[in-house]
């Protein structure tokens, strides 16, 4: 959610684009025989840049982006909200590994999005519309069949009983509303959840806030269903908080399986998961492939675990041989 130093160029189609089936991109991994699946996984992946919906009820056009695998059967569904004034064209590091793995990723273009607004700085507007991100995922869910009949290709591929949510920074704020975290404004409490999704990734969330939709102690005590929350020990927030600020989702939501990983010295763009290189967010860091990896497989594990039901990954999600191969430089843990 920080401000990024560069503007994206985007050509922008009203018509669905197609590309032909690709393998993801090799990268260069570090040597983790112990890691949950570190390479990239059996399928070839196919990416529809820009599909655009249209939600009546709000008169908005939702622009998205579509990465999934290209083999037969029905596919877990993860639809990830970016950080703030990033877009739907970021986070490929991990969006083609989770793809390649059997998953059908879902990336909306948010109203902050510099690619919709032109504007690559951090604003006093740029959170206030905070409300209409978790709207902008509920409308995905709701129009799913819609989804299908823009891009044929999808059909029987989208398993509506197998659907996580994840986001970054204030993506992952979008994410917790929509586990069961409740905003607090002017004293009023109100319930952001839905129910159709299984489990949520949260990279970077906020804790105890008054920005935004305000954060309290009482915020996650409905948030009842699995998590997994990553953060870093130089993951400050906005305002300069310390990194253990963004504990606070896994300190107080009453969830019976959640999970933290904590990466010793990794800053907010943990080593490039948005795919930006460099500086490109302001307290991203240099490249880190370690880091990297210890975000995207720690996901997958739990993705698998509570998408595809896999008791392998579930194992290694309440085992300690992360924390352990990597003298605590990740340090995974549960509370269930």
């Amino acid at each position: 959610m920080y401000r990024i130093g560069m503007i994206m160029s985007i050509v922008w189609s009203l018509s669905v684009y197609m590309s032909p089936p690709i393998q993801s991109e090799p990268t260069q991994q570090p040597q983790a025989d112990w890691a949950y699946k570190p390479s990239d996984g059996p399928y070839a992946v196919r990416v529809v840049p820009t599909v655009i919906l249209h939600d009546a009820k709000r008169g908005k056009d939702l622009q998205l982006r579509v990465t999934y695998p290209d083999g037969n059967g029905s596919f877990p569904i993860i639809i990830w909200s970016h950080g703030a004034i990033a877009t739907k064209d970021l986070y490929q590091p991990l969006i083609r590994y989770w793809a390649s793995h059997g998953y059908v990723c879902i990336q909306p273009n948010h109203s902050d999005s510099v690619a919709l607004t032109g504007r690559a700085r951090l604003t006093p507007d740029t959170l206030r519309d905070w409300e209409s991100r978790p709207q902008d995922i509920r409308f995905i869910l709701d129009s799913l069949d819609a989804l299908e009949a823009k891009v044929p290709e999808l059909k029987g591929k989208l398993n509506r009983k197998a659907i996580g949510v994840g986001g970054h920074s204030f993506g992952a704020h979008t994410s917790q509303l929509l586990a069961g975290a409740t905003s607090v404004r002017n004293g009023a409490r109100k319930s952001h959840a839905d129910e159709r999704p299984r489990a949520f990734l949260l990279i970077s969330p906020q804790g105890i806030t008054s920005q935004m939709g305000g954060l309290d102690a009482r915020s996650w005590e409905t948030l009842t269903r699995p998590f997994l929350l990553i953060t870093g020990t130089n993951d400050r927030g906005l305002s300069g908080e310390n990194w253990e600020w963004r504990l606070d989702p896994y300190k107080y939501a009453r969830s019976r399986e959640k999970y933290l990983l904590v990466i010793e010295g990794a800053l907010h763009g943990f080593g490039g998961i948005t795919g930006l290189r460099g500086g490109a967010f302001r307290n991203a860091g240099p490249a880190n492939p370690t880091h990297v990896m210890y975000v995207k497989t720690a996901a997958l594990a739990f993705w698998d675990a509570y998408l595809k039901n896999d008791k392998a990954a579930k194992r290694f999600l309440q085992s300690d041989t992360m924390t352990r191969h990597t003298n605590g430089q990740a340090r995974l843990e549960s509370k269930r």
